[in-house]
């Protein structure tokens, strides 16, 4: 049997199309403005995530520990980024198209280092620099363009040729102690927090996030948690690896006696010594049934 399309479902006739531009009336001037509110008044923990992400480095647009993405986020963001390659393009293609989209943000994240410390004398690269730079310091809202003001053209986004530095200061209903760790100061900003994190410190020092190097840690889960159930979860993860650990270890050089145990390092040193490419898991097999990456139950003959 064919497919029908109709035409009238998709787009709607006449009275429907009224009704929705009545509804999409009511939601902004009604709903809009509470969820606005709603919003405002739940904004601490979404401005504190947003200077650890990205707010930081408008802040100290120079400090160089906090510039290019770490290369462990990048690896979780990439394994996610390749799976949704792999359904999109055809399974040769895949690593290069995964690898071009690698390649190409390597060489975004060089050049972005290289516009805020770098010190091109003429050229394109110089230009480039003055681009940048203008937008950390001048005008925050346009020129967001790294290796080139392309996509600030499509976006209308292009700054004006010549503009003043802006002196507007924030409203001092708040007080933020720089000597101080920023990440649970920044949260009562409220919606003063974007103003506030758009005046760049010119200053090759960089925030301190948290008291101690524990806290750096400690602090982050307690942002993803609530307060009563950061210290189990903070407790289990440590657990959790130790175990990991130790267990990886006795996999390797352990003797196991009972069923288990033995079948587990069999398992893992299938992983080493045949299918290298299956069977990664260390404690248990439940990621390898995830993944698909369940090895074999037999292997023909060892793998060279």
């Amino acid at each position: 049997m064919g497919t029908v399309l109709y035409t009238n479902r998709l787009v709607g006739d006449s009275s429907n199309l009224a009704t929705r531009c009545v509804l999409v009336r009511l939601i902004i001037r009604k709903v809009w403005p509470s969820l606005s509110q709603y919003s405002s008044n739940t904004c601490s923990r979404g401005n504190t995530i947003h200077y650890l992400v990205h707010g930081c480095h408008h802040k100290h647009p120079m400090d160089s520990l906090r510039l290019v993405f770490p290369p462990a986020a990048t690896a979780i963001i990439l394994f996610l980024l390749y799976n949704l390659i792999k359904l999109v393009a055809p399974a040769p293609y895949s690593p290069a198209l995964a690898g071009g989209v690698l390649l190409g943000y390597v060489m975004y994240d060089c050049t972005h280092y290289y516009l805020h410390h770098g010190k091109p004398s003429k050229g394109v690269s110089n230009n480039l620099k003055r681009y940048h730079m203008n937008h950390h310091y001048r005008i925050q809202d346009k020129g967001f363009g790294i290796t080139s003001d392309f996509w600030d053209r499509i976006f209308a986004t292009l700054p004006p040729k010549s503009s003043k530095k802006s002196t507007k200061m924030v409203a001092q209903e708040f007080t933020v102690d720089l000597n101080k760790p920023l990440v649970f100061q920044v949260g009562h900003l409220g919606e003063a927090y974007q103003e506030w994190v758009h005046q760049p410190i010119i200053s090759k020092e960089g925030p301190r996030f948290f008291g101690s190097d524990f806290a750096e840690i400690w602090n982050l889960v307690k942002l993803i948690s609530t307060p009563t159930t950061a210290p189990a979860l903070l407790g289990g993860v440590l657990l959790g690896y130790v175990m990991y650990d130790v267990t990886h270890y006795y996999l390797h050089h352990g003797q196991p006696t009972s069923d288990i145990p033995k079948s587990i390092k069999k398992y893992h040193l299938k992983h080493h010594f045949r299918v290298q490419n299956k069977g990664f898991g260390i404690t248990s097999s439940l990621w390898d049934n995830v993944f698909g990456t369940l090895p074999p139950l037999k292997v023909s003959e060892k793998s060279k």
